[in-house]
């Protein structure tokens, strides 16, 4: 897979992903889930996310929990939309969204 390939996969997956959180499981919790950035392997076996979460904590890990437990939910319903030979499997990492400021 070349690199504009992989680059527009990478956004393709982040965007799928968001709305299908958006559309089933965000009503559920009273947090913020912002899917940062994602990372393919040259492969495209392996995908990882980084996820942002803001507000109740204990919400927050609720949503955390629910969102590693369906990975491969997520994983089917992105293979199907984007007709993926190899269905990735995906793994969170949880960011800080300061991370990814401009600020300096």
């Amino acid at each position: 897979m070349n690199d504009i390939q992989k680059l527009r996969q990478e956004k393709n997956i982040v965007r799928l992903i968001s709305e299908i959180f958006i559309k089933e499981f965000a009503p559920e919790y009273d947090v913020f889930v912002t899917f940062v950035d994602c990372k393919l392997s040259n492969d495209g076996s392996e995908a990882r996310l980084g996820v942002s979460l803001y507000g109740d904590e204990e919400q927050g890990k609720k949503a955390w929990e629910r969102l590693t437990r369906a990975s491969g939910y997520f994983a089917g319903r992105i293979a199907r939309k984007l007709r993926l030979r190899a269905t990735p499997r995906f793994l969170f990492h949880r960011v800080e969204i300061t991370d990814y400021s401009a600020a300096d």
